[in-house]
């Protein structure tokens, strides 16, 4: 009899760890895939933390970096990091100047080139924002993660902006087929490098999370960077992330007529994926009980049987 137990006791277990799936696995986020099912990933790089991050001031997040480093012995570092902090403070022009400095004095430096094109960009010099970001690029082709790449992009669109308004009605920033970005052999060539789903859903977070730092809403560059976020986000992760991203593009002037009909779409998959969700409890919840009891009452007829 004890051993019987123990066989029902194992099915219960299993049956309801087969019901509940990876949902123990706490940390991880677990959204609405675009096909209708769910997903889960450990990575937290959602618009919750996104408007956290981009919505700190940039005080708050320079006291953060100096919590976070030793200042270095090396001049051109600890020059950069003074520069940086003028920067940081909204005297872009000052550390402007003061890079130019540091560049002239040690030139070569990745970590210059990339400041000093913040720096201009910041400054209202776009065109040469570019030259130094390309440079920076130049001198670490791996440069911030791989994500500059986008910054040169950003920095060609708000150029073509101010010749053509309505760039931005026709064009995408960054370049994606927002189509095929989920297919698994999809990659998009960029100045570092081809990049698959995964690594582009990066470089736009990363890229907004420091701009999102400096720039206020409203902004068209901002409200379109954080649309195509949404997009990618839908394609390759988490619709109810994707909704949220969304949100916050029309916060920075995303106009609604973009983003209507996108969240009509996925509210309708989440809502049929909800609904098999809750189909699938109403089955397997009763089976946990209705099988064992079966089971327990089959071996009795066995064992019965047997004598």
């Amino acid at each position: 009899m004890r051993s019987c137990f123990r066989a029902v006791l194992g099915l219960v277990l299993f049956l309801w760890l087969a019901l509940l799936g990876d949902a123990g696995a706490c940390i991880w986020l677990r959204g609405t895939t675009i096909e209708g099912g769910y997903g889960e990933r450990s990575d937290y790089t959602g618009a919750q933390r996104l408007a956290i991050e981009g919505g700190e001031s940039p005080e708050k997040r320079l006291l953060g970096i100096k919590l976070s480093y030793s200042r270095s012995n090396e001049p051109s570092q600890y020059l950069n990091d003074d520069a940086v902090e003028k920067l940081m403070l909204g005297d872009a022009k000052a550390a402007a100047q003061d890079l130019e400095a540091v560049e002239k004095a040690h030139p070569g430096h990745y970590y210059t080139a990339a400041n000093l094109g913040t720096a201009y960009e910041l400054s209202g010099d776009d065109e040469k924002a570019l030259q130094w970001i390309l440079e920076g690029i130049r001198r670490d082709p791996d440069a911030h993660m791989r994500t500059e790449w986008l910054h040169v992009r950003i920095l060609e669109a708000k150029i073509k902006l101010k010749s053509d308004p309505a760039w931005l009605e026709r064009n995408s920033i960054s370049g994606i087929d927002f189509g095929a970005v989920k297919k698994s052999g999809y990659k998009l060539t960029t100045l570092q490098g081809a990049l698959n789903g995964a690594e582009l859903h990066k470089s736009l977070w990363t890229q907004l999370s420091v701009r999102m730092l400096f720039v206020e809403p409203q902004d068209p560059i901002v409200a379109q960077l954080l649309y195509e976020l949404a997009l990618v986000e839908a394609q390759t992760k988490f619709l109810e992330e994707a909704k949220e991203y969304l949100n916050l593009a029309e916060t920075y002037g995303l106009s609604s007529e973009r983003g209507k009909p996108l969240i009509k779409t996925w509210n309708r998959v989440i809502w049929w994926s909800k609904l098999g969700e809750i189909v699938l409890w109403i089955v397997g919840l009763p089976a946990i009980f209705i099988v064992p009891i079966w089971l327990m009452r089959r071996l009795k007829r066995v064992r019965a049987d047997s004598f």
